[in-house]
């Protein structure tokens, strides 16, 4: 059904350039208070944050086999490993994490989608506590702001984040991505694709803009 409806798993033991070829053919704190560099305004997820996962993690996302892939894609990760998350809004990927982590830093632009996400159950018997850091992923700045110089993880995880980003902005996430990647490591990604039905394709053509936009 995914691969009906332009849905993708992307899974990358990276090769950046493998990576970002394919995409062009989305400092420790804890939650309170969060980063929030003064270049960061607030966003327009902020107003969907309380409502979000009706729609990302409720009935339709669930026929639609997400609640499936992103169970599959985290089943990558292996326990004991620091991780990374780009784009993670609400959290809906937590339920999915193995136990013992090492690390686990949910970044993303929207401080009311961190809030919610930091109202979840974190993974299991993490060795340190998972941080919410407000960030912008496409920028390198923001995001040196967020992480400790030279912090690298084991796994860069995003899911339906670069689909929003527009093609400039994905490709700048991925950079970001890959300097914060142990050599070895992968970047792990759920996204939206171009669909193989054309009407469809038509119409994600038609809006693919104003959604990164907005």
């Amino acid at each position: 059904m995914l691969d009906h409806i332009g849905l993708v798993l992307l899974l990358f033991s990276l090769s950046f350039p493998s990576a970002l070829s394919l995409l062009l053919s989305r400092r420790s704190l804890l939650l309170s208070p969060f980063l929030l560099p003064p270049s960061l305004p607030s966003t327009p997820y902020d107003g969907y944050a309380k409502t979000y996962d009706s729609l990302d993690g409720g009935p339709l996302a669930s026929l639609l086999s997400l609640d499936v892939g992103r169970a599959a894609l985290l089943s990558r990760v292996r326990p004991g490993s620091t991780v990374l998350e780009l784009g993670a809004g609400t959290g809906l990927n937590l339920p999915y994490y193995p136990e013992g982590l090492s690390s686990l830093a949910l970044v993303d632009s929207s401080r009311e989608m961190l809030k919610v996400a930091s109202s979840k159950p974190p993974p299991p018997s993490a060795l340190r506590p998972t941080r919410y850091l407000v960030a912008d992923v496409t920028s390198s700045d923001s995001m040196s702001s967020a992480l400790p110089d030279g912090e690298e993880f084991d796994y860069v995880v995003d899911t339906f984040s670069l689909c929003v980003l527009g093609q400039e902005g994905a490709v700048s996430a991925l950079r970001n991505a890959r300097a914060r990647l142990k050599r070895g490591g992968e970047i792990l990604l759920f996204e939206n694709s171009r669909s193989s039905q054309p009407l469809i394709a038509a119409y994600q053509d038609l809006t693919a803009e104003y959604a990164a936009e907005n």
